[in-house]
């Protein structure tokens, strides 16, 4: 099942539509404008021979921002996650609890403490 085509993606207090380019091979791209920014979704597969190691899914969001008087690129940020099993075959509810682990540790406040270099 694929994810939604658009997707609402919510960024700094809004949201922003981002509408799915051509996929190729095992990845898609979604794309979307926000105000003096663009966002870019990026979601790849590697899917090992049956039976082997090795099986990851990528999510990476960039965002660039452009200044609002020239449109000159400002910087880019960006965030992924890389979901991944080794040393065995991909158990599906295995990769959704660490995942979810994760996201319960990246709450605003630890992720104000990572970006802050604390660990």
């Amino acid at each position: 099942m694929a994810f939604a085509d658009p997707l609402t993606f919510a960024y700094d207090a809004g949201n922003i539509t981002l509408n799915r380019l051509a996929p190729v091979g095992n990845a898609t791209v979604y794309f979307g404008y926000g105000t003096n920014l663009t966002v870019t979704l990026t979601i790849k597969h590697n899917i090992p021979a049956v039976g082997a190691s090795g099986e990851a899914h990528l999510c990476r969001v960039d965002i660039d921002h452009f200044d609002a008087t020239t449109g000159a690129l400002l910087r880019r940020s960006s965030a992924w996650a890389n979901i991944r099993t080794d040393g065995g075959t991909q158990d599906v509810e295995n990769s959704e609890d660490v995942t979810e682990a994760l996201i319960d540790f990246l709450s605003d406040g630890n992720i104000t403490k990572l970006v802050s270099r604390q660990s």
